[in-house]
C-alpha cells in the first residue's frame, strides 16, 4: 500500500508503462524463468529442480536483483513466453509485447482478503493482451525465524503471516510443467 496518491487507475497505468518498450521487438523468442532469492515469502522450495528442467528446455534463468532496470525492460520487451512465482519481479511484465505467454507460479488462496494478491497480475495481462495462465503451488508454512528482514515482522501481523497463503513458501508439482511444455 503505497503512500503515493494514485491518481490513475491500474489498467492506465500499466498502459503507460508499457511505453517504455516501444524501442524493442521481439528479437528471438527468449523464455525466461524469474527465480525468487533472497526474498522473504513465496520461496520456491524446489526452485533448484524447476530451473533445472527449465533450462533444458530452453529457458534463461534470471536473477532480477542482478540486472539494471532498463536491463529488465529490453528482457521482458523481447520475451515470448515468461515463468515466475508471484512477486514484484513479475510486476515487469508491464513491459511485455502483445501475445507473451505469461506463466504465475502462484500459492493456492484460501482468505478472501487475498483476492487481491490472486487476480493483479491476471489483469495486467489482460490489459496488455498477454497470454496469462496461473499455475497453483503448494503452501509450506513459514518459520518466521528465517525471515531475511526481520522489520518485516512489525509491519504484516502475525496472524496474516500465519494464514495468509500470499506469504508462505510454494512447492510446486513438476508434473503441472510436464502438461505445460
Amino acid at each position: 500500500n503505497s503512500q503515493i496518491p494514485e491518481f490513475l487507475d491500474l489498467q492506465n497505468s500499466v498502459k503507460i508503462l508499457n511505453t517504455l518498450k516501444s524501442t524493442y521487438k521481439i528479437k528471438n523468442g527468449k523464455k525466461i524463468y524469474i527465480q525468487r532469492k533472497n526474498c522473504n515469502f513465496r520461496n520456491l522450495i524446489n526452485d533448484f529442480d524447476l530451473a533445472e528442467k527449465l533450462e533444458k528446455l530452453g529457458f534463461l534463468i534470471v536473477d532480477l536483483e542482478q540486472i539494471s532496470i532498463l536491463d529488465q525492460i529490453e528482457l521482458f520487451a523481447t520475451s515470448e513466453v515468461i515463468v515466475g512465482a508471484t512477486g514484484s519481479g513479475l510486476a515487469n511484465i508491464v513491459f511485455c509485447n502483445e501475445g507473451v505467454k505469461i506463466f504465475e507460479i502462484s500459492p493456492k488462496y484460501k482468505k478472501l482478503y487475498d483476492d487481491n494478491f490472486r487476480d493483479r497480475y491476471f489483469n495486467i495481462c489482460k490489459y496488455l493482451s498477454l497470454d496469462y495462465s496461473r499455475i497453483e503451488a503448494d503452501p509450506v508454512d513459514l518459520d518466521l525465524n528465517k525471515i531475511i528482514d526481520k522489520k518485516i515482522l512489525n509491519l504484516i501481523n502475525t496472524n496474516i503471516l500465519k494464514e495468509s497463503n500470499y506469504y508462505k513458501n510454494l512447492l510446486i508439482n513438476m508434473k503441472d510443467f510436464d502438461k505445460l511444455f
